[in-house]
């Protein structure tokens, strides 16, 4: 090693040189970016996970120049603590997406087209039995018959959960009309002329599966237009016999095994008594 004067003071090697430790700047910005508030951005926890990594690198070839482990280290567990939430919302945001594709939107698409190609008992198998089978072909050709009018013919269904939000925020006037309930679920759908919104009543309970791929849930359509709404079923304007509705009791049949009692044997099986003569014949002198 080369020596060098120190000006008086005696001589020193080269890499011995008096200097002062800073403290590395990636491991000051690595642990800004882990902190609670930051690390809740989508993609500041990966920066600092990154960053944190990139100052240990740096501190450990920098032959204790530069100091900071422990902020690294703190920027670099926030940060993979920050990266590993905003995957879980990520998947747990596409895994929802997927399920109300799957479980509700293909569903009303298939029904729709159904009912738009003529397939009243295919849309007939998409819907809860118990409803469907109240529903005539008369009521499916008068409800494609209705909106036809002023829509024209069922294009399509939005694709996914995000393009749901986009087209409902922007359907306009059609949304404001559907009365909110608790079983009545909106969706935008297009259509020839324009766009309007498909209200779907579910079952109150749980959607039934009878061995199909999609699980039956609807028991009512409303296409709510910017001028009208059309209903697929009114109970109110056409009641169904057996919904709630009595018939009369069948006039009862007496059973060929059962044994007549005493109080309802007619009189003419009555035998004459014998203490009285069965005839008005005077008795004999």
């Amino acid at each position: 090693m080369t020596s060098m004067q120190s000006g008086g003071f005696g001589s020193f090697e080269a890499d011995q040189t008096p200097f002062e430790q800073r403290t590395s700047v990636l491991a000051i910005i690595s642990l800004i970016l882990g902190v609670p508030p930051l690390m809740c951005i989508p993609g500041f926890g990966l920066i600092a996970l990154g960053l944190g990594v990139a100052a240990l690198v740096v501190i450990g070839n920098s032959k204790d120049r530069l100091v900071g482990k422990g902020l690294a280290a703190a920027g670099i567990v926030t940060g993979l603590l920050g990266t590993l939430i905003w995957l879980g919302l990520g998947i747990g945001a596409n895994f929802a997406a997927a399920q109300f594709g799957k479980v509700f939107v293909q569903p009303a698409d298939q029904t729709m087209r159904a009912i738009e190609d003529g397939h009243w008992q295919q849309a007939r198998d998409l819907m809860v039995t118990t409803s469907a089978e109240k529903i005539t072909d008369a009521d499916f050709e008068a409800f494609r018959t209705a909106y036809h009018s002023e829509l024209g013919g069922y294009k399509s269904a939005p694709q996914g959960l995000w393009a749901y939000i986009k087209q409902l925020s922007e359907i306009g006037p059609a949304g404001n009309k559907m009365q909110p309930g608790g079983n009545m679920i909106p969706v935008p759908m297009a259509f020839e002329k324009d766009r309007a919104v498909v209200a779907w009543q579910i079952t109150n309970g749980r959607p039934v599966n009878s061995g199909q791929t999609i699980p039956q849930m609807f028991t009512n359509i409303r296409i709510h237009s910017i001028t009208k709404t059309y209903t697929l079923y009114d109970p109110d304007n056409r009641p169904i016999p057996g919904d709630g509705s009595s018939k009369p009791d069948a006039e009862a049949k007496p059973s060929p095994d059962a044994k007549p009692t005493p109080d309802s044997k007619p009189a003419s099986d009555a035998k004459p008594s014998a203490d009285k003569p069965a005839t008005d014949t005077p008795a004999p002198k």
